[in-house]
C-alpha cells in the first residue's frame, strides 16, 4: 500500500506493517481509528458477522424480548468463564 500526499509516495507500508503499527496504539485511539475507518466505507451494510450469527443474534434477542430467556452481565459471563477454566461449577 502506498500512501501519498500531493502526488508524493511518503511511505510504503504493507498490510501487515499498518496493523502492527494500529496494536502497538493505545485502546482509546486504536477504538478511535476503528470508528475512523468504519466511517471511511461507502457500504456499511457489509456483512461483519456471517449469516448463521445472524440469525443466533436474532433468536437471542426475541428470547430476551418474550421472556424466554434472562440476560447475563458481562462481569457475570467473566466470573463463570473463570470458574469453568478453573475446573468449578460456575453456577
Amino acid at each position: 500500500m502506498r500512501i501519498l500526499c500531493r502526488g508524493e509516495v511518503l511511505m510504503n507500508l504493507t498490510i501487515q506493517q499498518i496493523e502492527e503499527q494500529a496494536l502497538a496504539l493505545s485502546p482509546d485511539t486504536r477504538a478511535r481509528l476503528v470508528d475512523t475507518l468504519w466511517e471511511s466505507l461507502d457500504d456499511t451494510t457489509y456483512p461483519v458477522l456471517s449469516e448463521a450469527w445472524q440469525r443466533e443474534i436474532e433468536q437471542r434477542r426475541r428470547e430476551l424480548l418474550e421472556g424466554g430467556a434472562e440476560p447475563v452481565s458481562g462481569e457475570e459471563v467473566s466470573r463463570r468463564a473463570r470458574e469453568l477454566a478453573e475446573g468449578g461449577n460456575p453456577y
